[in-house]
């Protein structure tokens, strides 16, 4: 079974701030949509930040990898954006897989 990659997405054009909530697995396939989707709200006004919450994600570590790049950066990938707008964003990172044999403490 193929799993989707599904997205909230809230914009506050007061505070400049575009916030994308994604749920589900993130993987090299959804982001492509996924960048699709951020440059989409980075062309609705220049300036805005752009905020992807993964913490509600399962995302694997190239994904990881690839969004780090873009946030340093300031630009998403070619094939994602080829005019290569900047785009001022940011990632909440899902929680640390515990190592195997190891137990997850919740107070």
């Amino acid at each position: 079974m193929v799993q989707k990659l599904r997205v909230i997405v809230r914009v506050d054009l007061a505070a400049g701030l575009v916030m994308i909530k994604a749920l589900g697995k993130l993987n090299l396939h959804t982001l492509i949509g996924l960048y699709s989707l951020i440059r989409r709200t980075n062309a609705i006004r220049p300036g805005l930040t752009v905020e992807v919450d993964l913490r509600a994600a399962a995302a694997e570590a190239s994904v990881l990898a690839d969004l780090r790049a873009a946030c340093a950066s300031g630009r998403l990938p070619d094939q994602a954006d080829p005019q290569q707008s900047i785009c001022r964003l940011r990632i909440l990172e899902p929680a640390a897989e515990p190592e195997s044999g190891a137990v997850r403490l919740t107070v």
